[in-house]
């Protein structure tokens, strides 16, 4: 018999009722989270972007993947899904900080 790993240890199957439930989905900018805008860009022009590839390897193929199997769960039972958007509102973000 296979001893149960960490993450099947303390993993739990969760019920939820869509009536009362919503996903928050809080600052999936492409300011922040993508390589060709904001920061990427920023990044990329000095020449250093490289230098955050793990972060935006982590943001395509895991959080973006992950956020989107979500929202389509949460979706297809119509429940609510609500987005948080911290920081520039501006379609240019110039009204974003430097470094983004």
């Amino acid at each position: 018999m296979n001893q149960p790993t960490y993450v099947d240890e303390f993993t739990r199957d969760i019920a939820f009722s869509p009536a009362s439930t919503a996903l928050v989905v809080v600052d999936m900018q492409n300011a922040s989270g993508s390589r060709e805008y904001g920061l990427g860009r920023l990044l990329a022009e000095r020449g250093t972007l490289a230098s955050a590839a793990y972060r935006f390897d982590r943001i395509e193929q895991l959080i973006v993947p992950n956020t989107q199997r979500l929202l389509d769960c949460f979706r297809s039972l119509n429940a609510l899904v609500v987005y948080i958007t911290l920081g520039p509102t501006m379609a240019d973000y110039s009204d974003a900080p430097a470094h983004l």
